[in-house]
């Protein structure tokens, strides 16, 4: 591929346009691809055609290649010799041409930016063995300060469970770890050390949600150094933007990579040059899966298919973490802790759960606020189905003069990291604080509450719900769990139909969230009423590229981006933005400010006079007017005052 993806620049007509005898070169990249349609190799020829933009239906190619037939184009023989090459493994073929697609267009832009500017990028060349050494270093000195506990003797039991199984050939795990049981940096030490064991390239560790990157990639840099560690998501701070990371971001050339489940499982199924030019770095890497109980049950089964290819055909390890393994993805994984059930009994104290004494009966926010206000002095988080509900309670608690910190998506990612940080202070300092938030802060944030409050909803939901409450185990007594029945629904699609799933099995008995089968079987009978058919594998089959990326889609987000005026800078940060040459550093900019808003709110928002394009005559994305931010406040974001006659989102 490499030596034939430019054949075509031997054409006379193409040579004239070098020398500027014309102004403009013919196509090219079909020569190429002509001759690798005459030794029969498609996949070859389909990578070279598109190595300039997109790959298309592989049922394209033949009338791509045709045209190459009647071109002037003299190619030397010393080009043409057919070697030896490895083939398409067997039920691969699509994911097997996107890593063709990538390892050449990754190699051709390279090989361009080294002639253009006469040097080539630098590279972190830390081993993975020197990364290993220092984590187990790191880990060593973090043991010898931390105070006895049983939270720390499980985590202890579950790193040591890690180097012992790190040897195991290579291919599917599990690490199931009771919430609070460190398996980040548990998963992490099996990952470098399997690697080194079996000369792996890289660890990539996938997370579900943006609010847990950066907590992450933080504790990861603070161990390894900044220069191992690449951050790959939409919310990267400015600071962290700099020219060598922006080039890392490309081809993920770093050997620890933290990116999202979006970024990781999309580009798997993309077709464009931009998505797909990191895609072979995977290839020989261990994937650290975290909270697999998020990925969608929709895309359940393309997911399946391309970890079991990954692990089969690219010499890929798996690692699938949560402490409420779904067990529908790889569910054949090796599970690398020796007793789960044991390991969850031995935290099964810290948590004291109060079920609803009627779960046919709604409680009303303010009958709510009045049940939290008695927890006087105390620490409580409550956790509601829906942004609107998370507003309503936070206004009925100020009706009981209750202050509490609200969070939800409706607040920008730097407003929502802002109020994370005062939660986490006024937790480390023992001050009595209420926090009212949606289910963002249920998976992989770090919180620790005494009292935690849940609205009823999936079995997953409240699992990790309940993994907030007493997480570290320090209290004399167990932890305060509440369920209550909220006065609305969850969000259609999966979390609707997770309560009814919910109910069903309440209706057989009192629910232990601290066993492990429970999840597997809530799974099951959820993956039965949740998942419909989906078209990807076929399409896989028939390599119908586009029609992939466009069927593969793990959030669907039907919002139109608005920066949010939060934040002293707010405006500065436009302005910059608008200003720059290059349309891509203004959305990485922008991100932290960024929410994604409803076409229903979008329209009011515009008859209220309060949003102005970002780039003119774009109706892409906006910004708040200066003199209409009251839109946005501190407390609610774009919920303004949570009074105002908005339309509120769904979801």
């Amino acid at each position: 591929m490499g030596l034939w993806h430019d054949l075509g620049k031997y054409q006379p007509a193409f040579q004239r346009y070098l020398l500027g005898a014309a102004p403009s070169g013919p196509e090219h990249a079909i020569v190429g691809a002509l001759y690798a349609e005459r030794i029969k190799r498609p996949d070859l020829g389909i990578a070279i055609a598109a190595h300039h933009g997109a790959l298309p239906k592989l049922a394209e190619l033949e009338g791509k290649v045709e045209r190459a037939r009647r071109l002037d184009c003299p190619v030397p023989p010393r080009f043409l010799a057919q070697p030896e090459a490895e083939h398409p493994p067997f039920g691969a073929a699509a994911l097997w041409i996107r890593f063709l697609f990538s390892a050449l267009v990754d190699a051709d832009s390279l090989e361009t930016e080294h002639w253009d500017t006469g040097t080539h990028r630098s590279s972190c060349g830390t081993s993975m063995a020197a990364l290993t050494a220092t984590l187990e270093t790191w880990l060593a000195e973090k043991s010898s300060r931390a105070t006895a506990s049983t939270m720390n003797e499980l985590r202890q039991s579950v790193q040591h469970a890690c180097r012992e199984r790190s040897h195991d050939t290579t291919g599917a795990f599990r690490l199931t770890v009771p919430t609070g049981g460190g398996k980040t940096l548990a998963s992490l030490l099996f990952a470098l050390r399997h690697a080194v064991c079996h000369d792996l390239k890289r660890v990539i560790v996938v997370i579900p949600y943006t609010s847990i990157i950066d907590q992450t990639a933080s504790v990861f840099a603070g161990i390894f150094g900044q220069d191992a560690v690449l951050e790959h998501h939409s919310n990267l701070a400015p600071e962290k933007d700099s020219l060598v990371n922006r080039h890392r971001v490309e081809n993920w050339d770093s050997p620890i990579i933290v990116t999202t489940s979006v970024q990781f499982f999309e580009s798997l199924h993309a077709n464009r040059k931009r998505d797909l030019r990191k895609l072979h770095r995977i290839a020989e890497s261990v994937v650290v899966l975290d909270e697999v109980q998020t990925f969608p049950l929709n895309l359940i089964k393309p997911i399946k298919d391309v970890l079991d290819k990954l692990v089969t055909h690219f010499r890929v390890s798996t690692v699938h973490c949560s402490a409420t393994q779904p067990l529908l993805a790889q569910p054949n994984a090796r599970e690398i802790m020796p007793d789960v059930q044991s390991l969850f009994r031995s935290v099964a104290n810290r948590v004291s759960v109060e079920w609803p004494v009627d779960p046919a009966r709604a409680i009303t926010w303010p009958e709510l606020a009045r049940r939290i206000v008695e927890h006087a002095g105390q620490q409580v988080l409550v956790i509601t189905h829906r942004k609107r509900d998370a507003i309503d309670l936070t206004l009925a608690l100020g009706a009981e003069g209750r202050k509490c910190i609200h969070l939800s998506t409706l607040m920008c990612p730097s407003h929502r990291r802002a109020r994370l940080k005062e939660i986490g202070k006024a937790l480390e300092d023992k001050q009595p604080c209420t926090v009212v938030s949606t289910q963002l802060v249920e998976a992989g944030v770090d919180l620790d509450f005494p009292v935690v409050y849940r609205a009823l909803a999936g079995v997953d939901s409240l699992a990790q719900a309940a993994g907030r409450c007493n997480r570290e185990g320090r209290l004399e007594s167990p932890g305060e769990f509440h369920v209550f029945v909220a006065p609305s629904n969850p969000p259609r699609g999966t979390p609707e139909k997770g309560l009814v799933v919910t109910r069903s099995q309440m209706r057989r008995g009192v629910l232990d969230l601290g066993e492990p089968e429970l999840h597997a079987r809530y799974f099951k009978s959820l993956a039965q009423v949740a998942v419909p058919a989906s078209p990807i594998p076929e399409l896989e089959k028939h390599c119908d590229f586009p029609a992939v990326e466009k069927e593969f889609v793990m959030i669907d987000d039907h919002g139109t981006p608005v920066v949010a005026p939060y934040g002293p800078d707010w405006l500065d940060v436009v302005r910059a933005s608008q200003d720059l040459a290059s349309g891509v550093r203004d959305f990485r900019q922008l991100q932290p400010l960024t929410v994604s808003v409803p076409d229903t709110w979008l329209k009011q928002l515009h008859a209220r006079g309060c949003l102005a394009p970002l780039c003119a005559g774009s109706e892409e994305s906006w910004y708040v007017l200066p003199g209409r931010d009251t839109v946005y406040s501190e407390v609610f974001g774009f919920g303004g005052d949570g009074l105002a006659a908005m339309p509120y989102l769904e979801l």
